[in-house]
């Protein structure tokens, strides 16, 4: 990766997400910790008599200073800037203006039942940005190291393997390996080929999971047959809801990777598999938009 753009609001969750992307890009990519203002803070502060202008200059000092002293000598380059705006708004504009190659935030460290919910930066951007996404708890994460591994929930279509292909690359970079989950359960007829899937699992509850195996072990032939070195694979399948299964499967992985389709992401409490690995995963998400549907 060459450049990285990092939401920092000196929250522990965005100092995690700043320490977890400096280890990312090292001495090979550019970081650009970015701070944004918003303009709900300046009515605030007039609410309350305060000098808004010298919280701003107070915000920027600290994003310059306290906020960013701990990695800038682990990265190559490191870009500060404070902007105005709506804050996912504006990640997703700096990522473009920037060409970076994803946008890495904290998530933020609720507990009880507030958990499982996703704060509202987070669920926009994962709804508008068009690059990946990374999302960060604050507790410490495995290092993204030789022999380590990257997890992969593969859906069905272009978005399970933009996924797939992103984590690949990753994981050949990073002399990672990979390790493939499906899960299988009732079909849903939402998808074009749910009704056949439908019929068969009528017939054969067992032609699911077959036909998942054989699935995944072609996608593994299709990215080992693409690697210039040996890339470990595994794979398996998991019966049950997406969500939890996930959860279970990245347990010991250093990154938990999935792909979405844009169009699926108006309301994110509509792919409650996603919600839920980006409120309980034990390792940081990356979020793969699949832009262009075959």
């Amino acid at each position: 990766m060459r450049r990285l753009v990092v939401g920092v609001d000196g929250s522990p969750g965005s100092l995690a997400a700043l320490e977890w992307a400096a280890q990312l890009a090292g001495q090979d990519a550019a970081l650009d910790a970015v701070h944004v203002w918003p303009a709900a803070s300046d009515v605030l502060a007039a609410a309350v008599q305060v000098d808004s202008e010298r919280l701003r200059r107070d915000a920027d000092d600290q994003l310059r200073g306290a906020w960013t002293a701990a990695v800038r000598r682990q990265v190559r380059e490191l870009h500060c800037e404070l902007l105005d705006g709506d804050p996912a708004g504006a990640l997703a504009g700096a990522a473009d203006r920037l060409g970076a190659e994803a946008i890495v935030v904290g998530r933020h460290g609720r507990s009880g039942p507030a958990a499982s919910t996703v704060g509202h930066v987070t669920a926009a951007l994962v709804r508008h940005a068009t690059r990946p996404v990374i999302v960060v708890h604050e507790q410490p994460a495995r290092r993204l190291e030789r022999g380590e591994r990257i997890v992969v929930g593969l859906g069905h279509g272009p978005a399970g393997r933009a996924a797939l292909h992103w984590a690949a690359d990753l994981a050949r970079a990073r002399g990672m390996g990979l390790s493939l989950v499906r899960t299988v359960g009732l079909p849903s007829l939402l998808r074009a080929e749910g009704l056949v899937e439908l019929l068969a699992y009528t017939i054969d509850p067992g032609a699911l999971k077959d036909w998942a195996e054989e699935d995944l072990a072609e996608l593994a032939a299709e990215v080992r047959a693409a690697a210039d070195a040996p890339l470990p694979i595994t794979w398996h399948t998991a019966s049950g809801r997406a969500g939890p299964r996930l959860v279970d499967a990245a347990g010991a992985a250093s990154l938990l990777v999935v792909g979405v389709h844009r169009g699926d992401l108006a309301d994110l409490a509509a792919v409650p598999a996603l919600r839920h690995v980006l409120a309980h995963a034990p390792c940081p998400v990356a979020v793969i938009p699949a832009l262009d549907v075959e």
